[in-house]
């Protein structure tokens, strides 16, 4: 299994990828729960839920002992992210649940930027290339969803697993955003969910991931003659969005953007 040094192997691991099971997941939560002061905040763990949606695919077109030769490469290299971005983490635990589904766990205090930017980091670490089992040079490639949350008081490990599903199952019907957060703790908290920015782009639904000045992160990407979102000059991102309808997200209601909000983003 996959942990943190300082933490003890557990008895249970997934039997391909010698990553922690449910079983010994769910108790991680538990734990890491139980322990925490209760005289202090609640104990700041960080969750991320992957799930490979190819993996059936590689099955079929290449045999199952190359789909779990696949699956032993993605637990590597979420261990090893994990053991170099996580490393002044108190504790993380790495964890094979089913199928091409994972979990990541770090029990850390950790702003959703940063959470989100790991995430984002992660996914496009598993969907580098795959040495084909066909040999020749030839390669696969897995294209991972990611769901987030940030665990509150109020979740147990069984809510944690459901919430992060839901986002998941979310993600998988509509075929759009490889990330997205799951909202339930901010409902749980009693706290606003932030101010966001989504801009109607040629018809397509093109949300802002951050706001730090001028909108600088898109999903899907916002781009403009091969350019990228934040390199893009003023005049370029006006053409990029277009005369699109914008609104701004408040607390789940979305609010119209004046004119020259478009203007100045």
């Amino acid at each position: 299994m996959a942990t943190n040094p300082k933490e003890p192997i557990r008895k249970t691991r997934d039997a391909l990828t010698g990553l922690a099971d449910q079983p010994s997941a769910r108790e991680t939560i538990a734990r890491w729960q139980r322990e925490w002061p209760s005289d202090t905040i609640a104990c700041p763990i960080q969750a991320m839920l992957i799930t490979l949606g190819r993996i059936d695919n590689v099955n079929v077109a290449f045999g199952e002992l190359a789909g779990d030769g696949a699956l032993v490469e993605v637990a590597q290299r979420i261990k090893h992210f994990a053991a170099d971005e996580l490393e002044s983490s108190n504790a993380w635990v790495a964890a094979r649940l089913n199928g091409g589904t994972f979990l990541l766990l770090a029990r850390q205090e950790c702003s959703r930027e940063r959470w989100q930017w790991l995430a984002e980091a992660l996914a496009d670490a598993i969907a580098l290339p795959i040495a084909s089992p066909e040999g020749g040079g030839s390669s696969l490639r897995l294209w991972p969803r990611i769901a987030l949350m940030r665990v509150t008081e109020k979740d147990d490990p069984e809510s944690v697993l459901e919430r992060l599903a839901a986002v998941a199952e979310g993600m998988r019907e509509s075929n759009r955003r490889r990330i997205d957060w799951s909202t339930g703790e901010a409902a749980h908290a009693g706290e606003d969910e932030g101010d966001g920015l989504e801009v109607r782009h040629r018809g397509h639904l093109v949300q802002v991931v951050a706001v730090v000045g001028k909108l600088e992160r898109f999903e899907p990407p916002l781009t403009h003659q091969g350019k990228a979102a934040p390199h893009l000059q003023p005049h370029e991102r006006q053409e990029a969005l277009g005369s699109g309808q914008a609104v701004r997200v408040v607390r789940g209601e979305r609010v119209p953007v004046a004119q020259h909000e478009r203007d100045a983003a």
